[in-house]
C-alpha cells in the first residue's frame, strides 16, 4: 500500500504531462485526498485504501488533457 503523499506526487506528475494545474490536495476521507484543475475544473483523486476494484489514483484529470484556458 503507497502512502497518499507518494499517490499525490504521482498523480501530480501525471496531470501536469496532460496540461492541467492542480491546485492543494484537500482531504476527503482517511487515506483519500482530491485535486482539481484550476484551468478546466477535473478532478483527481488519490486513495491509499482502494477496495479491490478500484485504482489508487483515479479521475478525469489524469485520463484527459486540459482544454481549459
Amino acid at each position: 500500500m503507497l502512502k497518499i503523499s507518494q499517490l499525490q506526487t504521482s498523480a501530480t506528475e501525471s496531470c501536469e504531462m496532460r496540461g492541467h494545474k492542480l491546485n492543494a490536495f484537500v482531504y476527503l476521507t482517511p487515506g483519500a485526498t482530491l485535486a482539481v484543475c484550476i484551468s478546466c475544473h477535473r478532478e483527481v483523486i488519490c486513495n491509499s485504501r482502494p477496495m479491490p476494484n478500484e485504482a489508487p489514483i483515479s479521475g478525469a484529470a489524469v485520463a484527459v488533457g486540459c482544454d481549459g484556458d
